[in-house]
């Protein structure tokens, strides 16, 4: 099997792993305050209101910490099964159903976040993973 087969079918095997679980994921509290404390602090990072992506958002878990802090978020995720958990949240401006590898915004966020997900991305297709979304305007910030 070469190497470009293997790698799309362990993208549909964490489609397939996330979809059934996706009702009832929350009910085993994931996020950490490690995690909740990284993206305050990028959140930090943001101009009043601004707009942040939560790539690979899963059921939108840290979408009320982007807007207590007052800004906008917009979530995309593969699984469809767990965007629309997220989506049923009421928080996010807009969802997107997508993987980290098709994310094709240009220069539209303030901030970019991806929290637990990109270990089920094959190192080659890292460098696709967040093109543009901050774009030259609006400097990617590493915390």
């Amino acid at each position: 099997m070469d190497r470009g087969q293997w790698i799309g079918e362990r993208r549909a095997a964490v489609v397939a792993e996330y979809d059934p679980e996706a009702a009832t994921y929350d009910r085993f509290p994931y996020p950490n305050e490690v995690q909740r404390k990284w993206v305050r602090r990028l959140l930090l990072t943001c101009p009043a209101g601004g707009l942040v992506l939560d790539a690979a958002c899963g059921t939108g878990q840290y979408f009320s910490v982007v807007a207590e802090a007052g800004l906008r978020v917009v979530g995309t995720d593969q699984s469809a099964g767990m965007l629309a958990q997220a989506r049923a949240r009421g928080i996010a401006l807009e969802t997107h159903h997508i993987g980290l590898q098709e994310l094709n915004f240009v220069a539209r966020f303030d901030a970019a976040m991806t929290i637990d997900a990109t270990e089920n991305v094959a190192p080659e297709d890292w460098p696709s993973c967040w093109p543009t979304s901050t774009g030259p305007n609006r400097p990617m910030t590493v915390l």
